[in-house]
C-alpha cells in the first residue's frame, strides 16, 4: 500500500471520520472522567438519521446531519441518569446502551431496513457544493476533527473545564463545594454524543450505505482502546492510536488484529501508564539533550 494509493487515502479518511467520535470519547474521559463502551451506537444514530432523511425521504443532507445531532443529544439527555454510576459500572451501562441502539436498528426494519441496511445515500453537500471523491471527504473529515479539537481545547481552558476536572478528580469533594457534578457530567456526555452523531453522518454520506454491522460493539471497543492507548488526557494521542488501530488489518499480515491490539497495549502501558502521550513526554527531554549535544559537537 503506497503513500499515494487509494487504499491509503481511504484509510486516512475513515480515521478522520471515526476520529470525530474519538475526540468526543477522549474529552469524555479526559475532562469528564467517564469511559464508554457504547459510543458506536451513538455514531449509528447520526448515520441512520442522515440515511433515512436523504435516501428514504429525499431530504437535504444538512437536514439529516442536524436530525442526527438532535436525536443523539435527546438520547444522551434521556440516558443521563446512568452518569450517577461510576467506573466500570458506568462503562457496562454504556455497553448496554450501545446494544439497545443496535437492537432497535436491526428490528425496526420499516425504518432502518434491518440487517440489509440502507443504500443510495447521496454525497454530503451544502450551498451548491457537493463532496465527491476520497480527497474531498479526507479534507472534510479532518477539518471537522480539527474544529472538534479546538472546541475541546477551549472548553478545557474555560471555567467549565476547570469545574469538570474538579469533578473528575474527586466527585464527592466537588459536591461538597456545591459543584453540580451531574450537570457537568451530563454536558460532557451530550457533547460526546453530538460529536458521535456528526461522525456517523459523515460515514453515511461517505460510504453511501449503512447497516448495523458498521456500528457493532467492536467499533466501540476500538474507540475505547484508542483512548487508553493514546492517553486519555491527550486528544492528539487518541487520534494517533486510532489511526494505528484502523491500520492493523493492513499491517498485521497473518497476525490477528485483537492480538496486535493487546500486544500494543501491553508494550505501551509497560513503558508508560499514560499511553503514547506519556511516552512522548518522557522522550521530549531526551530529545532536547541529544539536540544540545549535537549542537555543541
Amino acid at each position: 500500500m503506497t503513500l499515494g494509493s487509494t487504499a491509503y487515502i481511504s484509510l486516512l479518511t475513515l480515521a478522520g471520520i471515526w476520529g470525530v467520535a474519538a475526540v468526543g470519547v477522549s474529552l469524555l474521559a479526559g475532562l469528564g472522567g467517564q469511559f464508554t463502551f457504547g459510543q458506536a451506537g451513538l455514531v449509528s444514530i447520526g448515520a441512520y438519521a442522515s440515511a433515512v432523511v436523504t435516501a428514504e425521504h429525499g431530504g437535504h443532507p444538512l437536514l439529516g446531519v442536524l436530525a442526527g445531532i438532535a436525536i443523539a443529544v435527546a438520547v444522551a439527555l434521556v440516558t443521563a441518569p446512568i452518569l450517577r454510576l461510576r467506573g466500570w459500572y458506568l462503562a457496562l451501562a454504556t455497553l448496554a446502551l450501545g446494544h439497545l441502539v443496535l437492537h432497535l436498528e436491526v428490528t425496526l426494519t420499516s425504518v432502518t431496513g434491518g440487517n440489509d441496511g440502507i443504500t443510495g445515500i447521496p454525497p454530503l453537500g451544502a450551498f451548491g457544493l457537493t463532496l465527491g471523491g476520497e480527497t474531498a471527504y479526507f479534507v472534510a473529515s479532518w477539518t471537522t476533527v480539527a474544529l472538534c479539537m479546538l472546541l475541546g481545547r477551549n472548553l478545557a481552558a474555560s471555567r467549565f473545564g476547570r469545574a469538570t476536572r474538579s469533578v473528575q478528580a474527586d466527585e464527592d469533594a466537588a459536591r461538597g463545594l456545591a459543584v453540580p457534578a451531574l450537570r457537568y457530567k451530563t454536558a460532557m456526555w451530550v457533547l460526546a454524543a453530538a460529536m458521535a452523531a456528526v461522525s456517523g453522518s459523515l460515514y453515511a454520506h461517505y460510504s453511501q450505505f449503512v447497516s448495523p454491522a458498521d456500528f457493532g460493539v467492536d467499533h466501540s471497543i476500538t474507540l475505547f482502546v484508542a483512548v487508553l492507548l493514546g492517553g486519555y488526557r491527550s486528544v492528539f494521542g487518541t487520534l494517533v492510536a486510532l489511526g494505528f488501530l484502523l491500520s492493523l488489518p493492513e499491517l498485521g499480515g497473518t497476525l490477528s488484529t485483537p492480538l496486535l491490539t493487546a500486544l500494543a497495549l501491553m508494550i505501551v502501558y509497560a513503558l508508560s501508564p499514560a499511553g503514547l502521550a506519556g511516552l512522548a513526554e518522557q522522550a521530549a527531554p531526551v530529545a532536547r539533550r541529544l539536540t544540545r549535544r549535537h549542537g555543541h559537537a
